[in-house]
């Protein structure tokens, strides 16, 4: 596979990962603060939260450290939704996802205490880790999404989203992958059509390189629900690496016939041409 195609490819994933991680984060209006905090594992070998917050914020110009003095003053004075949003909004803007879950967690703490509330922090978590490079660190960020993971269960055993997500974890995180994916197929036993299973045996399958079974799993994902159209790009990267053009073209066409962001298909579109022509002969 050309190196370009990769790159490309991973770029777009990446806003989409990007864009969905920031979707969950609301902006709605403040509910009666709660004051309940994660605590790290003593025995743990990652640094407490707020500790790595404070070693980024030394990192920052005067200007910037104050204005994280000022919002963090004020969610000390009244812990809302609205002034978490702030911190929020100034982590994103330094593009550290790690952080903006810690703090999305913290204004979570202040709603119901639910199983989706659970699951939605636990997400954050598990997509913020493709956006850090530390390995050490990705582990301590999966340990936070397994947590919250492990909160959801607590409150309904019933409902297979944790359960799928503590096994993925599980997988990316530790040597016990086989562990993990022996949890899945035990849920596979009890719903195949399960999309986030599908997905995630899919993406383990394009992580191990196992390139024929991603095609099919993504191909599941598709029967399962053709509007995940992230799947064809998917389909396009398993096809490239078989070196299947005419085949990776194809998912790549299809890709750009549904997807509505217009600089998308302007930029796969321009890359379908480019294969095509180095193709040809």
């Amino acid at each position: 596979m050309k190196p370009v195609f990769k790159f490309q490819i991973a770029l777009l994933m990446g806003a989409v990962a990007l864009l969905i991680l920031l979707y969950f984060i609301p902006k709605s209006p403040s509910s009666v603060p709660n004051k309940e905090q994660h605590q790290t594992d003593a025995s743990s070998p990652c640094q407490n939260i707020n500790t790595l917050i404070k070693s980024a914020v030394k990192s920052l110009e005067a200007n910037k450290q104050t204005l994280f003095q000022a919002i963090e003053n004020q969610i000390n004075k009244f812990p809302s939704e609205e002034n978490y949003n702030k911190m929020i909004d100034f982590w994103n803007t330094r593009k550290q996802p790690y952080f903006m879950a810690h703090y999305y967690e913290l204004s979570t703490l202040l709603q119901t205490k639910s199983y989706e509330n659970y699951v939605k922090i636990g997400d954050i978590y598990f997509n913020s880790v493709q956006f850090e490079a530390n390995n050490q660190l990705s582990k301590c960020i999966y340990q936070e999404a397994l947590r919250n993971y492990k909160l959801a269960i607590n409150l309904d055993t019933n409902k297979l989203d944790a359960q799928i997500q503590i096994a993925n974890c599980i997988i990316l995180s530790s040597e016990k992958s086989m562990e993990g994916i022996a949890m899945l197929k035990k849920i596979e036993k009890k719903d195949s059509l399960n999309l986030k299973l599908q997905l995630s045996f899919a993406l383990l399958s394009s992580k191990s390189q196992q390139w024929l079974k991603a095609i099919n799993r993504f191909e599941k994902v598709l029967k399962i629900n053709s509007n995940y159209i992230e799947a064809y790009l998917h389909i396009a990267e398993a096809y490239q690496q078989l070196n299947n053009i005419p085949k990776a073209i194809i998912a790549l066409e299809k890709y750009v016939y549904l997807t509505p962001n217009k600089d998308e298909k302007q930029e796969i579109l321009k890359y379908i041409n480019e294969l095509k022509s180095k193709h040809s002969s």
